[in-house]
């Protein structure tokens, strides 16, 4: 909470809880999810925002899917499943090891709140281990989804379109365009063989996921060069033809 918010401090006076700003300071959702996580103790730190309402039996879904992974020495993230898009893989509200937090910490603090979510799923699909927890389903009651949602006044605020540039504009600089637009894979730790595969095995699975996507960018940016190519030669003929 804010250090102006009078109301909420003292309600909390005898719990565990971070004011991580002076009065007047510019409050961000960034800055208030890494100060949070800086007072987490747990070997999981689950990012979880009001408005997401978890399925029945979401935390032994979440421990099936670890497998023989320990937080406290592998550095892994967690993609839930928040969005009614079965292939999404964006982190919104993501689940890190304590590893992963010692290593990389929470959000990168150059972002104030929109695309923090892309560097931390990039950063963990490619730098860590990106495991698919989509199995545990999550509702998530946001204005971009449920049109019944009425937007809150923060919300509308870190949604102004110069979040939106400040937010491209950092993560440009963080990543190259080829790691952004390659997208990021979790691993399928559901299936009974990856799980037997033990550690070793599971990072010469991850390292053929990331070889894949360093393929698949310049493949496809050919393939795109030449099919714009034949495009405007036979928009080109048929202009010719036209004109004779």
């Amino acid at each position: 909470m804010d250090a102006d918010d009078y109301e909420s401090i003292q309600a909390t006076e005898s719990e565990l809880r971070c004011i991580p700003g002076e009065s007047g300071t510019y409050s961000t959702a960034v800055r208030n999810w890494n100060a949070a996580a800086h007072l987490s103790t747990g070997d999981l730190l689950f990012v979880v925002a009001d408005d997401l309402r978890p399925s029945r039996g979401w935390d032994t879904q979440l421990t099936q899917t670890l497998m023989n992974l320990n937080p406290k020495n592998e550095t892994f993230a967690i993609k839930i499943r928040d969005s009614p898009e079965p292939q999404d893989t964006l982190m919104r509200h993501p689940i890190v090891s304590r590893a992963f937090f010692e290593q990389y910490g929470l959000f990168n603090e150059n972002f104030n709140g929109v695309y923090c979510d892309n560097d931390i799923t990039l950063r963990a699909f490619w730098e860590a281990i990106l495991i698919d927890g989509r199995s545990a389903s999550f509702e998530h009651s946001h204005p971009a989804i449920n049109h019944e949602v009425v937007a809150s006044e923060s919300h509308a605020k870190m949604n102004r379109s110069e979040e939106y540039r400040h937010g491209e504009s950092v993560l440009f600089q963080l990543w190259p365009q080829w790691k952004i637009e390659s997208g990021a894979r979790p691993i399928l730790p559901n299936r009974t063989k990856m799980r037997s595969r033990g550690l070793l095995r599971l990072r010469a699975y991850v390292w053929s996921l990331l070889t894949l996507a360093s393929i698949k960018f310049p493949v496809r940016r050919k393939f795109l060069q030449l099919r714009d190519r034949a495009v405007q030669s036979t928009v080109y003929r048929r202009i010719r033809k036209a004109g004779a």
